[in-house]
């Protein structure tokens, strides 16, 4: 069962969602199961009829309640709807919303939990899923397997392959009545703050800053990359290693890293980026890394495709005339 996520918008199913059903159709055609999935939002319509196509059976909780992030009211449905399918898998994506809910929901269901999984494997006999996760700041590749169904876990963004295509059936659609109150909920909202929210999952090229920018006004002269490459790809967006957002030079939500987003955009630019393993392992699987720093010896060269050694002040306005000229 994949619990498919809506994302900040709430007309927009997350990525993560779309390569959870690939990684379950990949588990169904091997063992011949079905793929069910599960909606929860309100006033779901396109993207009942988007998912349909990517599974057997879509179970929808269209509720009012459900229409801002409450994780106490969306355990409640969650546990209510596994108690109803008895799922043998429950597959959740590792972000903020999936780290928020999983572990309540293991602690209700009392099954084992492997969060931020880098890999899974179904194994054909027992039908139990190898848990692959980094440990040890990302040096290491531990599996783990637990006994007991449902098998539980969160996976990393960009772990699997999105599905594109649909299966050559609709698969049927069944709208929930769940009763639900606020009572449910322990938690009270004292407050709401909106605050700057960048969503790096999806970006085709990231360009993260580091200490070695020197400051916030570091970060202006990304911004100015990006304007550029806005011209050649989809979607491009500026991240941050760890000390940038510590020293309050941007938002916590650009942070890149073991305590950040793990991103894998086409294109990873560093700019006066060390390359400690706690940022290496939030970026290392990018399809191309290219590397700005000062230092010859940083370690962000061991992992990058290109590696320029020099000034970022110098190289990023004639990397931006380069590409200019192209235009």
């Amino acid at each position: 069962m994949v619990l498919v996520e809506m994302g900040e918008e709430a007309d927009k199913i997350t990525p993560v969602s779309l390569e959870l059903l690939s990684y379950a159709r990949k588990v169904s055609l091997e063992t011949g199961g079905v793929i069910l999935a599960v909606m929860m939002g309100c006033n779901l319509n396109r993207e009942v009829e988007e998912i349909a196509w990517h599974t057997h059976k879509l179970y929808v909780l269209d509720h009012p309640l459900l229409r801002e992030f409450n994780p106490d009211i969306h355990v409640y449905a969650l546990e209510k709807i596994c108690a109803r399918l008895n799922p043998t898998y429950i597959l959740i994506g590792h972000t903020y919303r999936g780290a928020e809910v999983a572990p309540r929901l293991a602690a209700r269901l009392k099954v084992p939990l492997t969060t931020d999984c880098v890999g899974l494997e179904a194994d054909a006999e027992t039908g139990l899923l190898k848990r692959k996760k980094q440990v040890f700041c990302g040096s290491v590749v531990a599996t783990y397997v637990f006994e007991g169904f449902p098998q539980l876990v969160t996976v990393r963004p960009k772990t699997f392959e999105a599905v594109k295509e649909g299966l050559e059936k609709r698969g049927e659609v069944f709208w929930l009545n769940l009763e639900i109150d606020e009572s449910v909920s322990k938690t009270k909202i004292v407050e709401k703050i909106r605050e700057e929210r960048v969503v790096l999952d999806d970006a085709e090229v990231i360009i993260a800053g580091g200490r070695g920018l020197g400051g916030p006004e570091g970060f202006k002269e990304l911004e100015k990359l990006k304007t550029v490459l806005e011209r050649f790809f989809r979607r491009v967006e500026v991240g941050s290693s760890r000390p940038p957002v510590e020293k309050g030079w941007v938002s916590p939500s650009r942070q890149i890293g073991l305590t950040g987003e793990k991103v894998s955009p086409q294109i990873y630019v560093a700019v006066g980026i060390s390359g400690a393993v706690q940022h290496a392992v939030g970026m290392e699987n990018s399809k191309i890394i290219i590397s700005i720093n000062k230092d010859p010896n940083a370690q962000i060269f061991s992992i990058s495709n290109y590696g320029v050694v020099g000034d970022y002040k110098e190289i990023l306005p004639a990397f931006r005339r380069g590409l200019e000229e192209l235009l």
